[in-house]
């Protein structure tokens, strides 16, 4: 239990703390169709996808968010993705122990959304980073949606995607988000945003 305590201290649950807010605008860098670039990080995404703010977002918690960027079909079939800053260093040896706090966190944020966590925790590696995926099911503006969450730590930094889709668009998001996180690749260290985020296509 003084464990666990510390990990919530640390911040270490922050990527999961609220995995759903409203989106928010970022600043946004589009290197070429179907390719976003910007805050270190890189990864693709299907034609005729764009830039945009879902009904809902992974959010950071605690105040470490840095930042969050979405690729959009329509305002609840998206995927987003949000970097935040970690209380510890997180590797493949110790996340082991951080995963059954995690896991537990984020039942909790399934439950909070009138859904429930599915599946997971999935070892799984993201521009081989090492993290862990969860799939649940809940209310997105009333609307019954599936959500896969996946979380790659890189240190002190953490990545989370969520992807939500509802029943009549599954394949695409899968599609969709299978590609972000099949491209994902970490340039340099994710830094806070320092201006008041805009957003633009």
């Amino acid at each position: 239990m003084r464990h666990k305590t510390y990990l919530f201290r640390a911040g270490i649950l922050a990527p999961l703390a609220i995995i759903w807010l409203p989106a928010c605008g970022v600043v946004v860098t589009v290197a070429g169709p179907g390719v976003y670039s910007g805050h270190g990080i890189s990864f693709d995404y299907p034609p005729g996808w764009r830039l945009g703010a879902p009904a809902v977002s992974v959010g950071c918690g605690q105040g470490q968010c840095l930042w969050s960027v979405s690729v959009v079909l329509d305002r609840i079939n998206a995927v987003n993705v949000t970097a935040s800053r970690l209380g510890v260093d997180v590797t493949a040896q110790n996340l082991p122990v951080l995963t059954p706090a995690v896991t537990q966190h984020a039942r909790g944020n399934f439950r909070h959304l009138g859904g429930r966590l599915l599946a997971g925790p999935q070892a799984i590696t993201v521009g081989g980073m090492p993290g862990l995926r969860f799939q649940g099911a809940a209310k997105v503006g009333g609307i019954a949606s599936q959500v896969t969450v996946v979380v790659a730590f890189n240190g002190m930094t953490a990545y989370a995607f969520s992807c939500t889709w509802t029943p009549a668009k599954a394949r695409a998001v899968q599609q969709a988000c299978a590609q972000v996180l099949r491209t994902f690749t970490v340039r340099r260290p994710s830094i806070a945003v320092s201006s008041s985020p805009t957003a633009r296509s």
